[in-house]
C-alpha cells in the first residue's frame, strides 16, 4: 500500500491562508484581559506565512495593524512585544504599503513603549532596532522624517 501523500501546493496554500485570518482574528479580538500567549503565537503564524513564497496574496496591512493593536493589548507581556516586533518587520519587509500603514499608525510609539516597558531585554531591543531600522530608511519613513 503506498503512503498517503499531500496533494500539491495549492491545498497548501488554502490552509496556509486559513492559518493567516485565524492568526489575524486573533490579534484583532486582542484585549488586556485575553490570553497574550494566544497573541504571540499568532504573531508566529505571521512571521511564517509572510517568509513563505505560497503566501504572495498575505493581508499584510491587515496583519500589521492586527499586530499592533496585540502589542498595545499586552505592553508587559515581553514574549508578545518580542514575537510582535518581529512579525511587523516580516510583514514590511519589501512591502512599502505596509511601511506606509505602519508609519501612519502608532507602529514608532508601540516599538519604544515596549522597550521602554523591558529594557532589560536584548532581544527585544533588537528586534525593536531592525523594525525602526526598516521603516526610517524606506521611503515613506525618508517622507515622514524628511
Amino acid at each position: 500500500q503506498t503512503p498517503h501523500t499531500e496533494p500539491p501546493t495549492a491545498s497548501v496554500a488554502v490552509g496556509s491562508a486559513d492559518r493567516v485570518q485565524r492568526a489575524i482574528a486573533v490579534l484583532d479580538g486582542a484585549s488586556p484581559g485575553g490570553d497574550a500567549g494566544h497573541a504571540e503565537e499568532a504573531c508566529q503564524t505571521l512571521v511564517e506565512a509572510a517568509s513563505n513564497d505560497v503566501d504572495r496574496e498575505l493581508p499584510a496591512r491587515e496583519g500589521a495593524r492586527a499586530v499592533l493593536n496585540a502589542m498595545a493589548s499586552y505592553p508587559m507581556h515581553l514574549g508578545m512585544q518580542i514575537e510582535g516586533c518581529g512579525a511587523l518587520h516580516a510583514l514590511a519587509v519589501r512591502r512599502e504599503e505596509v511601511q506606509a500603514v505602519l508609519l501612519r499608525g502608532r507602529a514608532l510609539e508601540m516599538l519604544v513603549a515596549a522597550m521602554t516597558a523591558h529594557p532589560q531585554s536584548s532581544e527585544l531591543a533588537e528586534r525593536a532596532f531592525w523594525m525602526l531600522q526598516l521603516l526610517s530608511m524606506s521611503d515613506p519613513g525618508r517622507e515622514r522624517f524628511a
